[in-house]
């Protein structure tokens, strides 16, 4: 009797067909008989018989309780690593798209160091400004990218420089300054002309002195992300540790209460320290770290 492989699948591991089925020839020809009782299917092997008349299974849950855990773990295994090889293909596309438009000499431009003052300050003469313009401006951010032969592999791992501007509308001339952050890091740096000490933002540290020195693996507190004033002192911040207090008048920096040369609030941080976003709350009069 011919069936199909479907059928025939079915035929063999789930018994026959309800109904009877043809016996053998006798002399009254072809006798009926009532087919023989099958023995039942084991359950993985019942739930692998229910096939369509298409070929495909009637249940993804069916293959699933068939196949072992490590085949599974391996089929999706598969999966994840195409997807991740389309996901890689489609950024070194987008890189690709981006680098193409990408001026390197602008971008170097961000290492620049400026050049040390002989006085510590110098004028711009004869400036329009308007009468109410008066004070002075202070900014902080990276302003030295290499110690001896290394240098920063990223421009936030450099040492922080604060820029005073003074406005005069009266004399109608600026005073510009600017100054290194006089830091624990930055003095380790100039002593061995070379990166002691790794950075915070991926920078390694230079090669020479003893391999087993734990301090290079300690990264260097720049205090190179914004400027504050708390308790009638301007302070230098970091994007991580403690703020170091800077003279308004020389922008000297001053030795504070921790060991690495930084201040600590007169206790009030304690062993933390503050980010690069810290706000005086204008109620309260209190300092407020916004993250």
């Amino acid at each position: 009797m011919h069936m199909e492989p479907a059928e025939s699948l079915r035929h063999s591991l789930l018994g026959s067909p309800r109904g009877p089925v043809l016996g053998p020839l006798g002399a009254d020809g072809l006798k009926a008989r009532a087919p023989a009782p099958a023995a039942p299917a084991p359950p993985a092997l019942a739930a692998a018989a229910r096939v369509s008349s298409d070929g495909y299974l009637a249940s993804f849950a069916s293959l699933g309780s068939i196949l072992k855990p490590a085949v599974l773990a391996g089929v999706v295994g598969s999966w994840h690593r195409r997807a991740r090889r389309r996901e890689l293909k489609q950024a070194k596309a987008v890189r690709t798209k981006l680098l193409a438009g990408f001026k390197v000499e602008e971008w170097r431009r961000g290492f620049f160091e400026p050049d040390d003052t002989e006085q510590g300050f110098y004028f711009i003469e004869d400036v329009d400004m308007p009468a109410d313009l008066c004070g002075t401006f202070f900014r902080n951010g990276p302003g030295k990218f290499q110690a001896g032969k290394d240098m920063v592999t990223h421009q936030l791992d450099g040492d922080g420089l604060v820029l005073a501007i003074s406005f005069d509308p009266d004399e109608k001339r600026v005073c510009v300054r600017h100054r290194l952050v006089q830091t624990q890091g930055l003095l380790r740096d100039r002593y061995a002309k070379r990166m002691f000490a790794k950075g915070f933002h991926g920078t390694p540290p230079g090669e020479g002195g003893l391999g087993i020195d734990p301090r290079k693996n300690v990264p260097k507190h720049t205090a190179n992300a914004t400027m504050m004033q708390w308790e009638d002192k301007l302070l230098a911040v970091g994007h991580f540790g403690k703020p170091f207090e800077v003279d308004p008048a020389c922008l000297g920096t001053v030795l504070g209460n921790e060991d690495e040369g930084s201040w600590n609030i007169d206790g009030a941080l304690g062993d933390a320290g503050i980010g690069s976003f810290p706000r005086v709350c204008g109620t309260e009069e209190r300092l407020a770290e916004h993250n």
